[in-house]
């Protein structure tokens, strides 16, 4: 059995860089403590040794402590039957042990025998033996260290080393703006065990690893969809919206742009290079020698796109690719220069101080902590958590990611539990058809809340926000017509008391004035509630009363109606008697004289 160190070379420059030739020189030298050394980076294994190997990645992890951080060794080690006739064909982890499937039972009896705490597992064509020292941290994101397996240079359009920028996979998705807006919908552990089961259980199906290829859409030669037909109605990066779509021209411009997106370059440069005295045209030419990887001639391209007749948004996207394409080149200094400028265009100019921040750390300008505090957008928060280059600092982006999100969900929570007050008091009025509308609604803003991602979060709130403002218009409507039904009241009171005050028979009919006097209360009692901060919760009892109100009314406009046929029949009885009695008296007078 053989072992073979698999250097990540671009991780390892990355962690150590100018020690990168020391942690080399540290394994090899442990390493051949353990096994015997054949050749560089290839040993013969002892396997009564092959337990120790979680000692020296355990060892190697305490040295170099401070370099690594959350980042895992910049190698994997390959156990093989034989050092000849094996060719590599599987993407293997930094950090991790993996080997041949026929050396499974050797592996297992040799670890057998000895005490230690080991497991193995199936990793595409190999297996993976798994020791305490090379368990995946506790993170959500526990597999960022993949994205720089392959070493090749880092792809212009997804940051990875897996392939080249002409083979992007991102190259491939037909709207990237479409998997960028899905990707912000979904919760972050949502998107790390789609991205993870991309990678493991399909094998890196494209389907699963879009919201990773993807997530920089604006570098992506769709975009430029938006800067030649669109971009004149846009004069800030805040008013691009990734939804609409996008009317093109037609011409040679579409033709090229077309054949641009469909990785057809040679039909793309005819085309581009038919029109003349074109901004559009020199940035399709650019976009063509990036994706032929001929970066000078590109931004060569690039300086001819630049025009004073371009808004602020056109401009800041310019300055930024130019930014980017010294970055790439290695100019770092230079690449900030251009980030600042185009930021100082357009404060909303999210990709621009992205990266000039992210240049920030790298260069050990800015620590962590610093360009996190600025991450509040949420597409700084989705493209840190993906980043490559944050991969020693996973864990207080995870922290910090876990911070943002409580801090919007008890936003939200706060926003949806007064929805749900004021529904709560508010159902016992509501019609069936109501009540179940705003149920669904409820149930829906809870669960984009509390699982949804964080511009689901966002969205929920808002409209947690905006059925509070609808649930309290409702009650103000009903309060509206409470308030209208008892002015009828009152006046109709007004009139009842008008009545008895001058009723001459208060003593025997002492009903009316008990019953007269209950209304008055009972409208009173209305009035106080009506003064009350919040009547939400009273409006069903106010609607109850209103109703007993207009009872009472009806009950005494009967009574009154009977009173008032009383004091007539009385008033003409006493006239009666009064005009009988005179003429009596007459009558008597006559018959005396």
């Amino acid at each position: 059995m053989y072992l073979r160190i698999i250097k990540h070379n671009q991780l390892n420059e990355f962690i150590f860089r100018i020690n990168a030739i020391e942690s080399e020189t540290y394994l090899e030298d442990y390493l051949q403590k353990i096994f015997t050394k054949i050749g560089k980076g290839i040993f013969k294994v002892e396997l009564k040794n092959l337990h120790e190997l979680n000692q020296a990645f355990m060892s190697f992890k305490e040295h170099f402590v401070h370099f690594l951080r959350d980042a895992p060794p910049p190698f994997s080690l390959l156990l093989i039957p034989e050092v000849k006739g094996f060719s590599l064909t599987t993407v293997l982890r930094p950090g991790k042990i993996y080997f041949h499937p026929d050396l499974k039972e050797h592996i297992k009896k040799a670890l057998s025998e000895v005490k230690v705490h080991y497991r193995i597992e199936r990793w595409q064509d190999l297996m993976e033996l798994v020791f305490p020292s090379t368990v995946d941290p506790k993170l959500d994101l526990f597999y960022k260290d993949i994205f720089w397996s392959e070493g090749k240079n880092f792809c212009f359009f997804c940051n990875s080393t897996w392939h080249s920028s002409y083979n992007c996979p991102g190259l491939k998705d037909p709207s990237p703006f479409k998997t960028s807006l899905e990707t912000l919908q979904m919760n972050f552990l949502e998107l790390s065990e789609t991205i993870w089961e991309g990678i493991f259980r399909e094998k890196f199906s494209f389907e699963k690893l879009k919201y990773f290829y993807t997530r920089h859409f604006y570098l992506f030669p769709q975009f430029l969809k938006i800067i030649f037909f669109k971009g004149n109605a846009i004069s800030t990066w805040s008013q691009l919206d990734l939804g609409t779509e996008v009317p093109v021209q037609g011409g040679s411009l579409e033709i090229g742009l077309d054949a641009l997106i469909k990785g057809n370059l040679e039909l793309a440069e005819k085309n581009f290079s038919e029109v003349e005295d074109d901004v559009r045209a020199s940035l399709g030419l650019m976009f063509v020698n990036v994706l032929k990887d001929d970066l000078p001639k590109a931004l060569y391209f690039l300086e001819n796109a630049f025009s004073s007749e371009a808004n602020s948004f056109v401009i800041s996207f310019l300055l930024f690719l130019k930014g980017y394409l010294f970055e790439k080149q290695g100019d770092d200094t230079t690449a900030l220069e251009f980030y600042k400028k185009a930021f100082d265009i357009d404060r909303t100019c999210l990709p621009a101080f992205y990266r000039s921040s992210l240049l920030k750390y790298i260069r050990e300008e800015e620590s962590i902590e610093k360009i996190l505090s600025y991450f509040n957008h949420p597409y700084f928060l989705y493209w840190s958590y993906l980043e490559p280059m944050l991969i020693k600092e996973q864990k207080s982006i995870e922290e910090f990611i876990e911070k943002k999100l409580l801090e919007r969900k008890e936003t939200a929570s706060q926003r949806l539990k007064e929805a749900e007050d004021l529904f709560h008091n508010l159902k016992t009025i509501m019609s069936s058809d109501e009540k179940k509308e705003y149920e669904e609604r409820l149930k829906k803003l809870g669960d984009d809340i509390y699982r949804g991602g964080i511009v689901t979060i966002e969205k929920a709130s808002d409209k947690a926000l905006d059925l509070v403002l609808e649930l309290r218009a409702y009650v103000y409507n009903k309060t509206k017509i409470v308030k209208a039904q008892l002015e009828e009241i009152k006046k109709e009171y007004e009139t009842l008391a008008l009545f008895w005050q001058n009723y001459p028979y208060q003593a025997e009919d002492f009903v009316f004035g008990k019953q007269l006097k209950s209304l008055a209360e009972l409208i009173n009692k209305i009035l106080k509630k009506l003064k009350s901060k919040d009547v939400s919760g009273a409006l069903h009892v106010l609607l109850l009363e209103i109703q007993n109100c207009k009872k009472n009314i009806a009950s005494l406009n009967e009574m009154k109606k009977d009173l008032h046929k009383k004091w007539i029949f009385r008033k003409r009885l006493a006239e009666f008697i009064k005009n009988f009695s005179i003429l009596a008296s007459l009558l008597v007078l006559f018959y005396l004289i």
